[in-house]
C-alpha cells in the first residue's frame, strides 16, 4: 500500500501561485479578445408629413417618431427637427422644446427598453426652395455627441414651374398667338394678291 507524501505547506502555496501565473496571460488574452465590440444604441427614427407635395403658403404637421428597439433604457436623447428655408415655424407639440434657430426644434428626452414617442412640429411654406423639394430631417443624438445615432428626412415634391424662368404670363402667350395668327392671315393675303397680279398680267 502506497504511503502518501504530504509536501510542506510553504510548498503547496508556492506551486499554487506558479500555477497561477503561468496561466495569468492566457486568461488576459482570452478575456480581451472575448470582450463585445462597441455597439450603437438600437433606436429607429421616422418623420412623415402625411404628403408627396408641398406650394407656397401650404401648411405642413410634420410628425417625429423615435422607437427604443434594445433592452437599455435610453437617457438624455437629443431629439432635433430641422426644416429648409423658407419654412416658417408654427408651433411645436409634445413635450419642451428649444427652437434655436427658427428653423430647428430640439426636444431632451428619455425613452426606456421597447418604447417609442412623439413629437410633431407644425410648419408653412412661405417661399419654394431653389431645389427640387422642401425637405425636413429629425436626428436623434445620446448625450453630448454631436454625432447622430439615427436620421430620417421626408421630402415633398414642389409644383412644375410652367413657362415660369422665361418670365411668360397667360397674356403674352395668348398675345403670342394673336400676333402668329394675324402674321400668318398677312402672309396669306400677300400671296392671293400676287397670284391675282401674276393673272392679269398674263391675260394682257
Amino acid at each position: 500500500m502506497p504511503v502518501p507524501v504530504r509536501l510542506p505547506r510553504r510548498v503547496c502555496l508556492g506551486a499554487a501561485a506558479a500555477a497561477l501565473l503561468a496561466t495569468a496571460p492566457f486568461a488576459a488574452s482570452v478575456s480581451a479578445s472575448s470582450l463585445p465590440p462597441p455597439t450603437r444604441p438600437a433606436l429607429s427614427i421616422k418623420v412623415d408629413n402625411g404628403t408627396m407635395s408641398s406650394k407656397a403658403k401650404q401648411v405642413h404637421t410634420y410628425t417625429v417618431l423615435l422607437r427604443n428597439l434594445g433592452s437599455t433604457d435610453l437617457r438624455d436623447i437629443s431629439l432635433t427637427e430641422s426644416l429648409p428655408s423658407g419654412v416658417a415655424l408654427l408651433d411645436a407639440g409634445g413635450g419642451s422644446a428649444v427652437v434655436w434657430p427658427d428653423t430647428q426644434v430640439t426636444w431632451t428626452v428619455d425613452l426606456p427598453a421597447g418604447q417609442q414617442l412623439v413629437r410633431t412640429v407644425e410648419a408653412r411654406v412661405d417661399r419654394l426652395p431653389t431645389g427640387n423639394g422642401v425637405a425636413s430631417t429629425a436626428c436623434a443624438r445620446i448625450g453630448d455627441s454631436t454625432v447622430p445615432v439615427v436620421c430620417s428626412t421626408d421630402v415633398d415634391q414642389l409644383p412644375a414651374k410652367v413657362a415660369d424662368t422665361a418670365g411668360l404670363t397667360t397674356t403674352t402667350v395668348l398675345g403670342g398667338v394673336v400676333a402668329a395668327l394675324t402674321a400668318a392671315g398677312a402672309g396669306a393675303w400677300y400671296f392671293v394678291r400676287r397670284r391675282r397680279a401674276a393673272a392679269v398680267a398674263a391675260a394682257d
